[in-house]
């Protein structure tokens, strides 16, 4: 169902994706499943061709990845890596371009948990929750499809590693590498 669902966002943001064959600034958004943790992700950025020839373009960009879930009713974390990335695309032909690339930033991890009840018993009670800054990298690859000029869509797979953090003393809070699959949608301004 999870994957049906991001399909169906896929498809209703393919009318505003960009083909990266083109050169110039673009924005993009992407909705992805991370594997292990089995949970949804979305990922928007905007970037700019440095160069471009017949045969490829190369790329830098910003990106913002949200990825959020419940461990049950009580715990929850939410995930939000910012990463510049360098995008080398491949074109194949005029409709079909292939991508890979790295990237490197930071991550926010927010986290809590509604059970663990901090302050003094019957007074100044308050739930627990916190948000840590960490280190965050990423490689990806995928193909693109163009659907016109400015407008294409694509799917890839994303190898997203985020470093492990220490927290309220005690507790440890281990993130450590996940594989997503996606779908793309970009446009060229």
């Amino acid at each position: 169902m999870k994957l049906i669902q991001i399909g169906a966002l896929a498809a209703l943001f393919s009318a505003i994706s960009l083909s990266a064959q083109t050169e110039g600034t673009y924005a993009g958004l992407s909705v992805g499943y991370l594997l292990d943790e089995e949970v949804e992700y979305v990922a928007a950025r905007v970037g700019t061709s440095l160069s471009i020839s017949e045969s490829a373009s190369h790329n830098v960009e910003v990106e913002a990845l949200y990825s959020g879930q419940s461990y049950d009713e009580n715990v929850w974390m939410q995930v939000t890596p910012i990463t510049v990335n360098y995008r080398y695309v491949a074109i194949v032909n005029d409709a079909i371009s292939l991508h890979m690339g790295a990237g490197a930033g930071t991550a926010l991890i927010k986290f809590g948990d509604r059970d663990m009840i901090l302050g003094t018993p019957g007074q100044n009670q308050w739930s627990f929750s916190e948000s840590k800054w960490t280190w965050a990298g990423q490689l990806f690859a995928g193909v693109n499809f163009q659907v016109t000029e400015r407008l294409g869509l694509g799917w890839g797979l994303r190898y997203l590693y985020i470093s492990d953090i220490n927290s309220y003393e005690t507790l440890d809070v281990e993130m450590g590498g996940d594989v997503g699959v996606e779908v793309a949608a970009r446009y060229r301004f």
